[in-house]
């Protein structure tokens, strides 16, 4: 009944028909019950398009308390973004899969990308002045217009990724015009190639690229928005936190693998990242 409702809509009618559908009822109490059904399964509509009929029970909706698993790839999509790492493309491809693999309500979506753009805004805004251009001329608020009016997950990737794009190419401009833009991008390769290094330090990296500590530490912070020490670091307890989740190595092996000669700098290292002790953090993920 509801298709061919939709059918005579479309054909008598300048206007487009979602309809919602609970379960079947046989009673009239539990009519409120099923009109609540309809409305979630609505919300759906994002990601299975205009002029459709959506029966919840063929739906699945992730639930909100999950969404934290979304917040690191956004940053780090973020950070690729600012950089202009050939891979940003890629990640944000795969960010609207999984919204759509994972059903996640409109509501959750929309404040996910929200969060994105508040990442985006952030990190372009630790650049330097000459790349301050492109987050100038509305290159944020275009993306939050487009959330403003998108009825679909459709109607928000591709414009998203055209308003990233151009911006990505601003900024890419002007890293070209920095003399020290590729010799960075290697220093960062080199560093995460190496972060389980226990003698990795300024001095290493003097050697390797030539440039003074003092001068080579300010433009890293210059160019990708943290310290060497903080970056090196960050690194080091990503690594430490999948091997305490996959592996059964005690402590003492993690520190030393993750580029740690003191089990007790690992500890204070691991926990002011993560406000956890590493054996705290094990058991939590053991729960």
């Amino acid at each position: 009944a509801c298709g061919e409702f939709l059918e005579w809509v479309t054909h008598h009618l300048p206007l487009t028909v979602t309809v919602g559908m609970g379960a079947m009822v046989s009673h009239h109490d539990q009519i409120a019950e099923s009109y609540q059904e309809a409305l979630q399964a609505l919300k759906t509509k994002f990601f299975r398009g205009l002029g459709t009929v959506i029966l919840l029970a063929e739906t699945n909706v992730r639930q909100g308390a999950e969404l934290f698993t979304y917040l690191q790839p956004i940053r780090s999509l973020a950070q690729d973004f600012r950089i202009g790492a050939a891979g940003w493309g890629q990640t944000f491809k795969q960010l609207f899969d999984d919204f759509h693999s994972d059903h996640l309500s409109a509501d959750d979506v929309i404040s996910l990308l929200n969060y994105l753009i508040f990442q985006l805004d952030r990190t372009i805004s630790e650049l330097a002045p000459e790349y301050q251009k492109p987050r100038r001329d509305k290159g944020m608020s275009l993306l939050t217009d487009v959330l403003d009016t998108a009825e679909t997950l459709q109607d928000i990737q591709l414009p998203f990724f055209r308003i990233l794009y151009e911006i990505g190419e601003k900024i890419g401009s002007a890293h070209s015009a920095n003399n020290h833009h590729h010799l960075l991008l290697e220093m960062r390769v080199y560093i995460e190639m190496n972060f389980t290094n226990p003698d990795l330090s300024l001095e290493r990296l003097k050697e390797e690229f030539g440039l003074n500590p003092k001068y080579l530490s300010q433009l890293f912070k210059e160019k990708f928005g943290e310290g060497f020490m903080d970056f090196l670091i960050r690194l080091r307890i990503e690594y430490a936190k999948q091997l305490l989740r996959t592996t059964p190595d005690p402590i003492q092996s993690i520190a030393g693998k993750a580029g740690y000669q003191s089990v007790i700098s690992f500890t204070r290292a691991f926990k002011k990242v993560t406000s956890v002790s590493p054996g705290d953090y094990r058991k939590q993920k053991e729960q």
